[in-house]
């Protein structure tokens, strides 16, 4: 099918309500103009049929081209996005085994459940592991609080250690490369601790 411009040549594969722009190519020939069909999602597998417009270098003409393929898209099942709620429940027993993330899938497999994909199975296993073991990282304002607090309540224990003294460097010009920390743990009974001197030979 041919068009005499461009405004008509799109206009009409809009009206087919059924293609997305997908890429374009340049060639000898032209621009080429690719559309792929919109009854699935940009990212996984697409179906087979296709379109796309030739932009003509010679002229103002746009060639429509259709490929030979007819739509697969209701052959194209769509995983699910997120893990099942009774999934989960199996995945938080199994990481409570102290199971490796293969493991994990390959008993999913034993038990006929689908698993998730190994990039969603660690994200959940993230999940878990903030929750009962708390957060992963620390920002040095909170380092700061837990020295303060430290070094202000001396232990009664001799053994109990606490924060003799420390240091927080914040950059002002916002360089997280120049922040910085120093703090010093110490124990009561250090000073107790026997010295002994070295005889002369």
């Amino acid at each position: 099918m041919v068009f005499i411009n461009t405004e008509e040549a799109e206009e009409a594969v809009i009206k087919e309500d059924q293609w997305s722009y997908h890429y374009t190519n340049t060639i000898a020939a032209g621009k080429k103009k690719f559309f792929r069909c919109n009854k699935v999602k940009a990212r996984g597998k697409q179906c087979d049929a296709g379109i796309y417009l030739l932009f003509e270098s010679t002229n103002d003409n746009v060639v429509l081209f259709r490929s030979t393929s007819d739509h697969t898209h209701d052959n194209i099942g769509e995983k699910p996005s997120r893990i099942p709620t009774e999934v989960k429940t199996i995945i938080q027993e199994l990481f409570e085994l102290k199971l490796k993330p293969k493991v994990i899938i390959e008993v999913l497999h034993e038990r006929g459940i689908t698993p998730s994909s190994i990039h969603q199975l660690n994200n959940f296993l993230r999940t878990i592991k903030s929750t009962t073991l708390g957060p992963t990282s620390i920002s040095l304002g909170e380092i700061e609080q837990w020295c303060l607090e430290s070094s202000q309540s001396i232990p009664e224990s001799d053994d109990a250690p606490f924060v003799a003294s420390y240091q927080i460097i914040y950059d002002d010009d916002g360089d997280i490369n120049e922040r910085s920390f120093v703090f010093l743990l110490q124990q009561k009974d250090f000073y107790k601790l026997p010295r002994y001197k070295k005889k002369p030979c």
